[in-house]
């Protein structure tokens, strides 16, 4: 009897295979299109992430930012390296009541915001919102819900990679500064090594180009404001300092 070849057997098998998968998958297309839709992009869009949180001393309030996926849409991956670059991620501020499980939205729209922190007694929260491509101190109070933002003095501003912190007493919150000066010359290095023609990087340098431009970012001022709700308060500056970060 005559045998087909190893090689035809393979390829029937294949096909076999393939027709039974296009079959199964047919099948399936009818039996979904009468029940629940698939997971979809928009589902993937869509998915609720909850990120820069914080818990009040006494455990009774949940400060949290809520996101969801597209709310990234935007970064410039470009800019990759850059100190000055902050990266759109607009979110739902949401102050929620532990025992009861009640939120209650701090602004009423979206912002990008980081570094939530309780003040010691629980009654005001302390954050860093982006306005105006620059980060500023924002103190809420949870009684009132009265928002002051804490002014930078002319020629800082808060530093892209700054945290904001309490002082024991609850008097002033503490984060960090860069100047304006600083700003212009890190963009303009960061413009010179992306955009050529052509730049060179020597061994004989304490750090290469990229590694001394990304530790630029930890040259910053201390600075520090008032935490009394007066609507608008100037921030107390302090002496160039630098942050060492693993």
């Amino acid at each position: 009897m005559h045998r087909a070849p190893p090689m035809s057997r393979r390829l029937t098998a294949i096909f076999a295979v393939f027709a039974a998968s296009l079959s199964a998958h047919s099948a399936l297309e009818a039996q979904g299109s009468s029940s629940k839709p698939a997971f979809s992009i928009d589902d993937a869009l869509n998915v609720v992430s909850y990120v820069q949180t914080d818990l009040s001393n006494d455990g009774r309030w949940l400060a949290t930012v809520s996101t969801v996926r597209r709310d990234n849409f935007g970064v410039d991956y470009r800019r990759d390296g850059d100190p000055t670059y902050i990266r759109p991620a607009a979110g739902t501020v949401l102050v929620i009541e532990t025992a009861s499980g009640k939120s209650r939205a701090i602004f009423p729209e979206k912002r990008n915001v980081k570094s939530l922190a309780w003040s010691p007694d629980g009654s005001r929260l302390a954050m860093l919102a982006l306005h105006n491509g620059a980060f500023e101190p924002v103190i809420w109070e949870r009684s009132t819900g009265r928002l002051t933002t804490v002014q930078a003095p002319a020629g800082s501003y808060v530093a892209e990679n700054s945290d904001v912190r309490w002082t024991d007493d609850g008097a002033s919150i503490v984060f960090a500064l860069h100047s304006d000066a600083w700003k212009r010359s890190i963009r303009e290095r960061f413009d010179r090594y992306t955009k050529g023609p052509v730049f060179v990087q020597s061994s004989n340098d304490p750090f290469l180009a990229w590694d001394d431009l990304r530790r630029s970012a930890s040259r910053r001022s201390r600075g520090s404001g008032p935490a009394a709700s007066t609507g608008s308060s100037k921030i107390r500056t302090r002496k160039r300092t630098t942050f060492f970060r693993s």
